[in-house]
């Protein structure tokens, strides 16, 4: 009897500790999962996303919407899900702008990786389900390095130089913005000068100077650790700048 009972309680605790499996689905064996009798790679099936806030750079070129994660920087998500009030903040941020613009977005959604062995351009697909907010891109607020950020005022005029965006990017108030593909300068005065000479798509050629020295905005009297002088359009533009890390 002593025996039985040892037996049975045996039995119990090996049940018990047994890995419980779903009855309709099998173990993985070799990175593939049984469910329902079909046989799925796990590598191929899409993620289980949680939904959660994501912010970076997004823009719009022609129907491509784009997004680059400020903690992933190298990456580039296909947006889809509830677009139309993106687009039209996108348009507000961009209202003197051009096509393929980046402005700083923070959304909602689910993140679904593509396939491996799919021909897409893209790292995964982020599925929004609410836009938070968006705002033009600034020197304070934008997560892809940048080599250069001038400003300037009266009137109010920027200059963005990014090696990693591949962009010089010049805005003014009151005109449309300009951008050109990124050229390396020329260093002089042993390293205290960088000079840039673009040719913008509109034929307009502009001459940039960046000078290691001690500047002090004219409006709000912040300090700066660069000057530069930008010759454009007959004009000269004097204003202090910010280097990127």
């Amino acid at each position: 009897m002593l025996r039985s009972i040892l037996l049975s309680a045996a039995l119990v605790v090996i049940a018990a500790c047994s890995p419980k499996i779903a009855p309709d689905a099998t173990p993985s064996d070799g990175g593939v999962t049984v469910r329902d009798g079909v046989k799925k790679e796990v590598k191929d099936m899409p993620d289980d996303g949680i939904e959660q806030v994501y912010i970076g750079l997004y823009a719009q070129n022609g129907s491509k919407l784009e997004f680059i994660p400020c903690n992933s920087p190298e990456k580039t998500y296909w947006v889809l899900g509830e677009t139309e009030k993106l687009k039209g903040l996108y348009g507000s941020a961009t209202r003197q702008g051009y096509e393929g613009q980046n402005v700083v977005a923070s959304v909602r959604g689910v993140l679904k990786k593509t396939k491996p062995n799919s021909n897409s351009p893209y790292n995964a697909q982020l599925v929004v389900s609410e836009v938070v907010k968006v705002r033009p891109k600034n020197f304070r607020n934008t997560c892809v390095p940048f080599d250069f950020w001038g400003l300037g005022n009266e009137p109010f005029w920027s200059l963005q130089i990014s090696e990693a965006e591949d962009i010089i990017e010049f805005s003014r108030l009151g005109t449309a913005t300009e951008v050109a593909a990124y050229v390396n300068p020329s260093i002089e005065n042993d390293g205290l000068r960088s000079r840039y000479f673009v040719t913008f798509p509109s034929g307009q050629r502009m001459k940039i100077a960046v000078n290691q020295e001690a500047c002090m905005d004219s409006m709000a009297g912040n300090p700066y650790e660069y000057s530069i002088e930008v010759s454009y359009n007959g004009e000269t533009l004097k204003g202090c700048a910010t280097k990127g890390e």
